[in-house]
């Protein structure tokens, strides 16, 4: 069965930003749209089928669960976050982590993932510097 799209309508809604929006949700939104554009890109899928409603084939699952994993990794955003910005459930945002993380034991995907990391973490503290400012508050009452 070929993987549906997500209809623009919805992405729209979960992601969208307004006067009403917190602080914190505002940054997770931005840090999960940066997440998926990395993945998106990476995996060469349209965001809209990595958050779709069906599973798809093992290339969009896989692209899904590395945004979820990078999303809860390099910036905090907690499952429920993740569930509700891409429309899963909290314990498949987790079993998706899981799998992520033991993915990680071979070394071409450990490496892939730490430069990945690493690029969105520096693009984030490019574009945003209070996240900057906040990880060196982090690091000096040691979190």
């Amino acid at each position: 069965m070929p993987a549906q799209k997500q209809p623009s309508h919805i992405l729209a809604q979960n992601f969208a930003i307004n006067c009403q929006s917190k602080p914190s949700d505002v940054q997770h939104i931005s840090v999960v749209r940066l997440t998926l554009g990395l993945v998106s890109n990476i995996y060469n899928a349209e965001a809209a089928y990595i958050l779709g409603a069906s599973r798809g084939r093992k290339k969009l699952s896989t692209s899904r669960h590395v945004l979820h994993y990078l999303a809860h990794i390099c910036f905090g955003v907690n499952y429920t976050a993740l569930a509700a910005y891409t429309n899963r459930d909290r314990t498949s945002i987790a079993h998706a982590c899981e799998r992520v993380e033991d993915m990680r034991d071979n070394p071409q995907m450990d490496k892939a993932l730490y430069f990945a990391e690493y690029a969105l973490v520096s693009m984030a503290q490019h574009i945003n510097p209070l996240l900057a400012a906040q990880d060196e508050q982090d690091k000096r009452i040691g979190l």
